[in-house]
């Protein structure tokens, strides 16, 4: 099965199992690879699993992302926590491998300056949903959401 092929049935498995998920009203938990609810590396105005009626904490929602291309490969481990319904709190830990890079830096040098083969991301993040889809009496009214972002990562 060729690379095109593989990646048009992950899509469809996971376009199934969203219908499926959305058959049972359950909220749909995607993570972006920076740890907030959103799908890859897009983020919504949606907040990942809010708690249930009268609750302060949803459930907290994992994910695990991954693309292994040879030795160009990318693994996100996120974690998500929705407090009062529209705040949201996350975290996800990124490995990227770097291939040769660091083969070409130590040939480039010529002091023999060595770094690892992968990158270690952090990513903190918190969300406020302002203004939930429907406001105002407004059936078209957008959901609105603001949030910040922290990114830092280890030495290489």
């Amino acid at each position: 099965m060729d690379q095109k092929n593989l990646c048009l049935g992950f899509w469809a498995v996971l376009l199934l199992l969203s219908e499926i998920v959305n058959a049972q009203q359950t909220p749909l938990p995607f993570h972006t690879v920076e740890g907030n609810s959103g799908v890859f590396i897009t983020p919504t105005a949606y907040l990942a699993n809010p708690p249930a009626e009268g609750e302060i904490l949803g459930k907290p929602s994992f994910s695990v992302s991954g693309a292994f291309i040879g030795e160009k490969d990318f693994q996100s481990y996120a974690v998500t926590e929705n407090l009062f319904g529209n705040i949201e709190i996350g975290f996800a830990a990124e490995r990227i491998g770097l291939d040769d890079w660091p083969d070409e830096v130590f040939q480039a040098t010529g002091a023999g300056l060595t770094v690892k083969d992968y990158a270690l991301v952090y990513n903190l993040n918190t969300r406020v949903n302002l203004v939930k889809e429907g406001s105002f009496d407004c059936p078209w009214m957008p959901a609105i959401t603001l949030g910040a972002h922290f990114k830092w990562n280890d030495q290489l």
